[in-house]
């Protein structure tokens, strides 16, 4: 009696599982077609349904594989441009940065410097 419980219980498991992996794009493509071979008893129906399942993969992967490759071949042929923006732009931040730091009452070396520790569990930086 009790076995037939944890059988229950573990066929359950099991569909919640095998469902839930049928969305993981890693697992799809190794399980739906192995699902299909279960599932279609008659071969026309297994192979249509198969290649289905691989013109859809396609249709996503193949427009994911072209603008990866557009990205990438933007970034070379500009990667001068790219640079100097991106140096420009760390300027430009740090500039921003330096006055609201001053202003804002940060302390300077000196005043780090001659502030010493009272507590003996406090730590101390002499930077």
């Amino acid at each position: 009696m009790h076995s037939s419980i944890f059988f229950g219980g573990s066929v359950v498991a099991a569909v919640i599982a095998g469902t839930v992996s049928l969305f993981a794009p890693c697992c799809i493509s190794v399980m739906l077609p192995a699902y299909f071979s279960s599932a279609f008893q008659n071969r026309r129906v297994l192979v249509a349904m198969t290649f289905l399942f691989a013109a859809g993969v396609a249709t996503v992967i193949l427009p994911i594989a072209v603008g990866a490759a557009f990205v990438q071949r933007l970034l070379v042929s500009e990667h001068m441009v790219i640079y100097t923006a991106a140096g420009v732009l760390v300027l430009a931040l740090a500039a921003y940065t330096l006055p609201t730091a001053a202003s804002a009452g940060a302390p300077t070396t000196a005043a780090r410097r001659s502030t010493r520790c009272t507590s003996p569990s406090a730590i101390c930086s002499p930077i």
